[in-house]
């Protein structure tokens, strides 16, 4: 159900009730907020059918939701929460409307007055109807009774008593004070009024305290008193991606002329706000850039060590302060027909999505359809729908409604699409890219105002993708030959398959010739590509770090191909202690056999030229691996073949 944002707590305080009379006349002047519904559509699919019978029954036959609550001030003058009308913003509801006692719908015609902080919206009606404006009382004393008037949880106006308690100041600097009171407010009160004992006005309810039964109420004289001519929004936000846990403080201000048309309004609204998030999420890169990954210096050990990322992973700053790929949580697996798999995971308020695909279906294919994409993936993600008590899972969204591209700091080429899931107005957002095997996808749920808002902040998480590249030699002829859709980086690799006869990979750092001599090539065997962050003077780039050949198995003959950049002395550790060994070409890197996990291993390093007496930049690890027995004579051979074919480049 569509509901205003304020959560107002029950209970109330004892107070006398308003007198008949007086309490006719507020009912008279106070009016439901609603948003006609959204009809049904059959795009979107459910597992079994809504039960619409846990709906209560008002709720289920009435044509409108309701939203918050609005009352008259002046002649064709209404008051209501501007937070109502925001959380409409951008919103697949029609416009709000008034809807009185009676049933009468009346439609918005001028803002007049709109502040955002404080959280007031004065506005006029086409067809106004012919009622007696609450009066204001801009003194009320602490300790007197008051009424809260409202569309309490939609069933309708309400009238709930209480005592006016206390006065308390605006949260960021103290601007003004709200009254607090005790009487019930529920969600749906919003925007209505508080009144005292006489039906005077005496504030616009607005919140609650989550754990208490003190509510919140704009003092009237502020809505008197504010001049029109202007919407006015004054916010201090904080914001932070959810991979860190710092951030920057904003102010947002806004101010757009009035009288406007409520749709208007609401457009420039929505552009303001949309613009105002853009501008703090690239201040936000500006300023902490030299806190952020890669460039932070708490980022430096990870640039030096490879993670096993076949499963997706999302850079974060740990409680270690380190920047390192942390693992998804609450992992979730599906299979698909045809030896496909989904396996679904979440972090920093994302689902996080790896779909190996069917056998039968073509990697371009797949790329291509959008609801193929989405239903795959709803296999593992659980996305559902409230219908009274009960949740029904959604099993599919039809096709994307917009679909674009877009490439990360990395040259990562990505798919952007978007679902609208219209009766629930919310928007599913989501950045798709393919691997040699399916396709990765970063998914967020999102109400549809905010939907811009979640796709620029997955953009910017996408830089934060940590993902290792495999899949059979097929499925990498199929991978290679997307072009324009495949990360910028395999614009200069090629590789070139025949089946029992070679592999040859090439990059501009190394290449690898793998033979049928000593190695089953064949369409069952799979090739793994790792991908790391280098430093190269003042940049980092994202780039392939290594490579690793692996046969069926039925042949379990392996094969690898690893870089590592120098390790400075300061890190040490177990990283500084390999590299030394690497350096130094000791053992296990001394291009003898030796035993890895039982099974015959061997491994040479090379390195490009250095001055006598300091270390090379980077050096590359270069071995393969039999499960099985294999005697002297044969890893040597083996061992002479394979480094035959390596040649390094950069």
């Amino acid at each position: 159900m569509f509901l205003a944002a304020a959560w107002l707590a029950p209970g109330s305080a004892a107070a006398e009730p308003l007198k008949p009379a007086i309490e006719r006349a507020v009912r008279a002047a106070t009016f439901e907020i609603v948003v006609p519904k959204i009809a049904e559509t059959d795009r979107i699919e459910y597992e079994r059918p809504l039960p619409w019978d846990m709906v209560p029954f008002s709720i289920r036959n009435d044509p409108y939701y309701s939203i918050g609550t609005a009352f008259a001030i002046g002649r064709n003058e209404f008051v209501s929460a501007s937070h109502v009308f925001a959380s409409w913003v951008g919103s697949l509801y029609g416009q709000p409307l008034l809807r009185s006692a009676a049933g009468t719908i009346h439609e918005i015609d001028r803002v007049l007055k709109f502040s955002g902080h404080q959280d007031f919206v004065v506005f006029t009606l086409k067809d106004p109807p012919t009622v007696r404006p609450l009066q204001a009382a801009t003194g009320p004393e602490m300790n007197s009774e008051v009424h809260a008037v409202g569309n309490a949880l939609g069933d309708g106006i309400v009238i709930r008593s209480g005592l006016l308690t206390s006065e308390t100041p605006e949260q960021e600097d103290g601007r003004w004070r709200w009254y607090r009171f005790s009487a019930a407010a529920s969600p749906g009160n919003s925007g209505g009024p508080l009144v005292n004992g006489e039906g005077r006005v005496i504030g616009v309810i607005v919140a609650a305290s989550p754990a208490e039964n003190l509510n919140f109420a704009l003092p009237i004289r502020h809505v008197l008193e504010n001049p029109a001519g202007a919407a006015r929004i004054e916010m201090r936000l904080n914001y932070q991606l959810p991979v860190m846990p710092f951030g920057v403080t904003d102010n947002l201000r806004l101010e757009i002329p009035l009288p406007l048309g409520l749709p208007e309004l609401a457009s420039r609204l929505l552009d303001g706000m949309n613009g105002h998030g853009d501008r703090v999420r690239d201040r936000y890169r500006s300023e902490l850039a030299d806190r952020l990954f890669p460039r932070s210096p708490a980022a430096a050990r990870m640039t030096l060590q490879p993670y096993d990322a076949r499963t997706p992973r999302i850079i974060r700053y740990g409680d270690d302060r380190e920047w390192s790929p942390d693992e998804l949580s609450g992992k979730t697996t599906a299979a698909l027909p045809h030896g496909g798999e989904v396996l679904a995971g979440a972090i920093a308020g994302t689902a996080v999505v790896r779909v190996r695909k069917p056998d039968n279906q073509a990697l371009a294919g797949l790329m291509a359809n959008s609801r193929m994409q989405m239903d795959m993936a709803l296999k593992a993600v659980t996305w559902a729908r409230q219908i009274g008590s009960e949740w029904v899972r959604i099993i599919s969204l039809g096709p994307a409604d917009r679909d674009e591209r877009f490439e990360d700091g990395y040259g990562r080429r990505w798919q952007v699409r978007t679902w609208r899931l219209d009766p629930m107005d919310l928007v599913a957002v989501a950045l798709l890219m393919p691997v040699p095997d399916g396709f990765v996808a970063l998914m967020r749920l999102s109400p549809t105002g905010r939907g811009h808002a979640n796709v620029e902040e997955l953009k910017f998480l996408a830089d934060y993708l940590y993902l290792t590249y495999g899949g059979t030699l097929p499925q990498w002829q199929e991978f290679m030959a997307l072009g324009d859709l495949r990360p910028r980086v395999f614009d200069e690799v090629s590789i070139e398959y025949a089946a029992d006869r070679r592999l040859r990979f090439r990059s501009p750092r190394f290449e690898s010739l793998i033979l049928n001599v000593y190695a089953d090539v064949s369409d069952r065997s799979t090739l793994t590509l790792e991908t790391g962050y280098l430093v190269e003077g003042e940049s980092v780039v994202w780039d392939i770090t290594g490579l690793r050949f692996s046969e069926d198995a039925q042949n379990p003959f392996s094969c690898s191909i690893r870089r590592q950049a120098r390790v400075p002395p300061e890190i040490g550790g177990t990283l500084r202690r390999d590299w030394l060994r690497m350096v130094e070409r000791a053992p296990p890197y001394d291009a003898r056999p030796h035993l890895d996990d039982r099974y015959p291993r061997v491994r040479k390093v090379y390195a490009p030229p250095s001055a006598p007496g300091e270390e090379p930049a980077f050096v590359y690890d270069v071995g393969f691996r039999v499960e099985t027995f294999m005697d002297l004579e044969s890893l040597r051979l083996v061992h002479a073949q394979f480094q035959a074919g390596f040649r390094l480049r950069e």
